[in-house]
C-alpha cells in the first residue's frame, strides 16, 4: 500500500502484528491454530496513538517482538475478555501489556497497548492465573 502524505489511511486498513505460537496457545489451551495471526488496524493504532502515547512512542516499533516472546501471558480484560501479552523491557525495568480480542468471526486484533507496573503484573499472576514463558 503507498502511503500518500496529507492522506488519512482507511479507518480499517488491517496489517498482520503477529502470530500466536504453539507455546502461547499450548500455555492458554487455546482452541486455534498454530501461527493464527494477530492483525492490527488503523483505529486500534491511532486508539494506542491518542490514549496510551507513553506505550506508542517506546514501544509500539517492538509490538511484533511483544506477540512473539512475551514473558507474561493470560486472560484479562475489563468488561470484553482479551488475552493479555505482558513483556518486560530491562532498559527501563517497564511492563508493556498488549490486549488482544478476536472479533465474532474468530479474527484476532491488537485493541490497546499500555505500560504497568509490576505489582499489576503479580495481581494479573496472582488473581487472573498469568502464566510466565521461557524458552520461547
Amino acid at each position: 500500500m503507498i502511503k500518500i502524505p496529507g492522506v488519512p489511511e482507511p479507518k480499517h486498513t488491517r496489517y498482520i502484528a503477529g502470530y500466536f505460537s504453539e507455546n502461547i496457545i499450548s500455555a492458554l489451551s487455546l482452541n486455534i491454530s498454530n501461527n493464527t495471526p494477530i492483525y492490527i488496524a488503523t483505529n486500534n493504532r491511532e486508539h494506542i496513538r491518542s490514549h496510551h502515547s507513553d506505550a506508542y512512542i517506546k514501544y509500539f516499533e517492538h509490538l511484533e517482538n511483544i506477540l512473539s516472546s512475551p514473558d507474561y501471558v493470560g486472560f484479562g480484560g475489563v468488561n470484553i475478555p482479551s488475552i493479555e501479552f505482558i513483556k518486560i523491557f530491562d532498559i527501563d525495568n517497564e511492563y508493556v501489556n498488549v490486549a488482544v480480542r478476536a472479533t465474532a468471526a474468530g479474527v484476532y486484533y491488537v485493541r490497546s497497548m499500555f505500560i504497568i507496573n509490576e505489582s499489576r503484573v503479580e495481581k494479573y499472576i496472582q488473581q487472573k492465573g498469568f502464566v510466565k514463558l521461557t524458552n520461547l
